[in-house]
């Protein structure tokens, strides 16, 4: 894949490994792979490491599950209590898509603050720097 077709929404949205950009990173609905089958690249690195996913499948589903809320009771008069049903169903039908955008998003990201802190110490430049 060449740079220009590499972005990380993309890479994410195809399920592609963040480091060669051919390997899928899921061979199943909740199976990960341990490495890319292309390039080997080890995904989960120590125990905790997708505690950070997890974060993210939590803002992501609340945020989403939220306005649901509000515009059900408030908007479309429902009761308090249906609308909460409806925004928990929500949430539990998002949960697949979640669990693969939220581990998916992290990978990426760690590849890229990885690959820049890389290249940073490689021109010599540390953060004690006053440059």
């Amino acid at each position: 894949m060449t740079s220009q077709e590499r972005s990380l929404l993309r890479g994410i949205f195809q399920n592609r490994c963040p480091s060669c950009w051919d390997g899928a990173v899921f061979s199943g609905p909740y199976r990960m792979n341990e490495t890319c089958p292309h390039c080997r690249y080890r995904f989960a690195r120590e125990d905790g490491y997708f505690l950070g996913a997890m974060v993210i499948s939590y803002f992501v589903g609340g945020f989403s599950a939220v306005p649901t809320l509000i515009f059900l009771i408030f908007g479309a008069g429902w009761e308090p209590l249906l609308a909460t049903g409806v925004s928990c169903l929500q949430i539990a039908l998002l949960n697949l898509p979640l669990f693969h955008f939220a581990r998916l998003a992290w990978l990426h990201m760690d590849r890229e603050v990885s690959r820049l802190a890389f290249e940073r110490d490689q021109r010599g430049v540390t953060s004690n720097d006053k440059k």
